[in-house]
C-alpha cells in the first residue's frame, strides 16, 4: 500500500515534468502535503530523497530541490537551479526580465525567490536595464570586444580628464561613440547600463560601475575619498541629490 502511494507520487512528478521540462521539490511537496505526511514524509527534503530512491531512471538524480526528466542529453547530478535559469536566460536570446524569471520559476515551479535571484548574478548573465538581464552569449560577446570596449571608454575618459573633469558617463559615452562600438549579437542594442557591467567587470580596466551608470576612475590629480567623489558627481550632475531610482542596477 505505501509503495503504491510512492509510486502514485512519482507518477505525479513526471506528469509535472512532462509539462514543465523541471520543477521544485518544494512545489510538489506543497501540493501534496497531506499525501506525503501520510507517508511520514515530514518536508521537502525528505520528499526529495524518496523521489530519487524509487523513481528509477525516469527522473534525472539532481540536487535538492531541482527535480528534471531524464534525457540524453542530461548532464551531472550538480546542476542546480541557477544552471537551469543561466540555461533559460541564454536560451532566449534576447534580454530578460527579471519579472519573468520570477513568474517562471518562482511562482511557476516552485522554486524560492532568493534562490532565483541569487543565479541573476551567475557568470555569464549581465544587467541590461534595470531589471532586466541578457546572456554574454546572446550579444555575442568575446575578448577582442572587451579589449576595443575598454580602450575606448578610456580614451573617452582621458579626453574627459583634459575637459577639467574627474569621472565620465557611460550614457555620455553611448550618446557620442554608439557608432564606434562593438556590434553586439542578436539586433541586441547597447544601453549605458550595459557598457558599465561590462567594463566593471573586466579586470584589465581602471573604472568601476557605480552610481547613475557613471564610469568611475580614481586617478585624480587632488586625492580624495571615495564619499567626497560621490558628493562631486551629485552636486555637478543632480543637484545634490539623486532619486533611488537612478542608483538602482537590482532585479
Amino acid at each position: 500500500m505505501q509503495l503504491s502511494r510512492i509510486h502514485f507520487l512519482v507518477e505525479h512528478v513526471k506528469q509535472c515534468l512532462s509539462r514543465e521540462g523541471q520543477v521544485s521539490t518544494d512545489r510538489i511537496f506543497a501540493e501534496k502535503r497531506v499525501s506525503c505526511l501520510n507517508l511520514r514524509i515530514d518536508g521537502a527534503r525528505m520528499l526529495h530523497s524518496v523521489l530519487m530512491r524509487f523513481a528509477g531512471e525516469s527522473i534525472s538524480r539532481r540536487l535538492y530541490p531541482l527535480l528534471a526528466l531524464t534525457s540524453a542529453d542530461d548532464v551531472t547530478a550538480k546542476d542546480t537551479i541557477r544552471d537551469s535559469i543561466v540555461a533559460y536566460v541564454r536560451a532566449k536570446q534576447q534580454p530578460v526580465s527579471c519579472g519573468e524569471l520570477r513568474q517562471r520559476f518562482v511562482d511557476k515551479l516552485g522554486f524560492s525567490y532568493q534562490s532565483v535571484m541569487a543565479a541573476c548574478l551567475a557568470d555569464g548573465i549581465l544587467r541590461y536595464l534595470n531589471g532586466i538581464l541578457v546572456h554574454v552569449d546572446t550579444i555575442g560577446w568575446v575578448d577582442h570586444k572587451q579589449s576595443q570596449l575598454v580602450q575606448m571608454a578610456e580614451r573617452y575618459y582621458s579626453e574627459q580628464v583634459r575637459a577639467g573633469e574627474v569621472f565620465a558617463r557611460a550614457d555620455v559615452l553611448l550618446e557620442l561613440h554608439e557608432s564606434e562600438l562593438p556590434l553586439l549579437a542578436h539586433g541586441v542594442d547597447w544601453t549605458p547600463i550595459l557598457i558599465a557591467e561590462l567594463l566593471e567587470k573586466t579586470s584589465e580596466s581602471a573604472f568601476l560601475a557605480i552610481v547613475a551608470m557613471l564610469l568611475c576612475s580614481y586617478q585624480m590629480s587632488t586625492p580624495r575619498c571615495f564619499a567626497d567623489f560621490v558628493a562631486t558627481i551629485l552636486e555637478r550632475h543632480f543637484h545634490g541629490a539623486a532619486s533611488p531610482a537612478l542608483s538602482s542596477c537590482h532585479c
